[in-house]
């Protein structure tokens, strides 16, 4: 998930920001002067927000849970260990 999902949006808005003459500021920083340049909208920068946040909370999930079981920590994500609803949620936020 790191390296597939995660790097990406972060480089993604990282570009999109320098073109923008945005060179500093945390990914929600950004986002919010974007939308007050009018390169995104404030419903698209709300959406890509809540999709990360979701990312975020099943990535780290996997981390506690592997951490607590004592196995080898991986940004690899396995399916099976994921609820339904987890992978609805997952698979909305890569499609945004």
């Amino acid at each position: 998930m790191k390296k597939e999902v995660l790097f990406h949006y972060h480089h993604s808005l990282q570009i999109l920001s320098l073109v923008n003459g945005i060179v500093s500021g945390t990914p929600i920083d950004r986002m919010n002067k974007l939308v007050n340049k009018k390169v995104l909208s404030a419903n698209f920068a709300k959406d890509i927000e809540t999709a990360v946040t979701e990312i975020m909370s099943i990535y780290v999930k996997q981390r506690w849970k592997q951490y607590q079981q004592k196995e080898p920590t991986t940004s690899v994500l396995n399916f099976t260990h994921l609820t339904s609803r987890e992978k609805e949620d997952l698979i909305l936020s890569l499609r945004l």
